[in-house]
């Protein structure tokens, strides 16, 4: 800051004295309260803040509102990330929005992201879900500081936890379960819905796509995943802003796949390969991934299929559990290599731990089973 700053103390007539200087860079009159009516200790609060502004280490207050903030980050950054990244990052904001409630973005502070990460953990999130919604909190304050927008940051202390192994959050389903889901199907959505959606939840036992690809699937439209007929068999195209390891990929699919694929007409063969009918009456549009989501817990908590049991809360089969039960299959017939390719797997370490060797009743029927028809082990 330039020397000829001076601050000067000032009274207006208010309960506190102000202390004023003139912006040397915009010809402004700058003003804040001295927090004092008593002189003396206003002049000392004036050559504090002279001192302060001289040597550049002041700092105006943010005064942004957590609202604006939002729309900016979105705008800014977030739009130009993945769909799917888009959707993660809008629900952990949409959560600490309804947890928290910040009117301005000053207001998230250490002691809040502590109250935050606590409410998570009451709520019953598990520590690999608090530890996600933390770093993309993290990752919008950071940006909010490199914009000017904030001019700390609050610290992200995570407790220290007992290691446990990494397990799924669901398991794979059997055939039985799975026949389950479809038959409730027309008890959660209505007879006249039932199609599309047991449609969907085939596409999603025979695919291994996310949710949120599948609802992406289309014919021809390369902007999203679409599908390829020009080979031998069919293969989906998926585009790096549609896929979560952020490249181009050709994925191939099993023939139970491809036979749902070849099994339209050709003169249905447009937009999207999956749209399921929406449950409540009205609704116009297709309907977005988390409303698909919540409906597919809910055939599978009708049917009954429970995945797993967190600190007395039960999880009933999801899409994701569908994904899972996929692999499972897959992994029965395929080499590790190929799975990981049909998985979208980054590492050959992940297929390893989720699938491969993972069901030891299975390898062990296998083994017993070769051992009794006269293999020599």
């Amino acid at each position: 800051m330039p020397e000829e700053i001076k601050v000067h103390v000032v009274d207006y007539g208010r309960k506190n004295l102000v202390l004023r200087y003139l912006d040397p860079m915009t010809g402004r009159q700058k003003t804040k309260s001295a927090g004092t009516s008593k002189r003396k200790e206003a002049e000392r609060a004036a050559a504090k803040w002279e001192a302060e502004l001289q040597q550049g280490t002041y700092k105006v207050p943010c005064r942004i509102s957590w609202e604006n903030f939002r729309e900016r980050y979105e705008q800014e950054h977030v739009a130009a990330l993945s769909p799917d990244t888009f959707e993660k990052i809008s629900a952990v904001l949409n959560t600490m929005e309804r947890i928290l409630n910040p009117k301005q973005l000053s207001n998230v502070t250490t002691a809040r992201v502590s109250f935050y990460q606590a409410e998570l953990r009451r709520l019953g999130r598990s520590e690999q879900t608090i530890k996600s919604h933390c770093q993309h909190l993290k990752a919008a304050l950071n940006w909010g500081k490199r914009m000017g927008l904030i001019h700390e940051t609050p610290e992200f202390v995570m407790p220290p936890r007992a290691r446990t192994a990494k397990m799924m959050k669901g398991r794979p389903l059997t055939a039985e379960e799975f026949e389950r889901m479809l038959n409730v199907t027309e008890k959660v959505v209505g007879k006249d819905k039932a199609e599309s959606w047991k449609f969907l939840l085939n596409g999603l036992w025979h695919s291994g796509l996310r949710l949120t690809e599948a609802l992406n699937l289309t014919w021809r439209n390369r902007n999203r995943i679409w599908i390829e007929l020009g080979g031998k068999h069919p293969i989906l195209r998926i585009p790096a802003a549609m896929e979560k390891g952020n490249q181009d990929r050709q994925l191939p699919i099993t023939p139970q796949f491809a036979e749902m694929i070849q099994s339209i007409p050709d003169g249905l063969r447009k937009g999207f390969f999956f749209d399921p009918t929406p449950v409540r009456a009205g609704y116009v549009g297709r309907l977005k991934p988390e409303q698909v989501s919540r409906i597919i817990s809910a055939i599978g908590k009708k049917a009954r299929v429970k995945v797993s049991e967190n600190r007395g809360k039960t999880k009933f089969a999801s899409a994701h559990d569908l994904r899972r039960s996929y692999g499972e299959r897959l992994s029965q017939h395929v080499p590790a290599q190929i799975l990981m390719q049909m998985m979208r797997h980054e590492s050959i370490e992940t297929t390893l731990k989720y699938y491969v060797g993972r069901n030891a009743e299975s390898v062990s029927e296998t083994v017993f089973r070769a051992f009794q028809e006269g293999v020599s082990i």
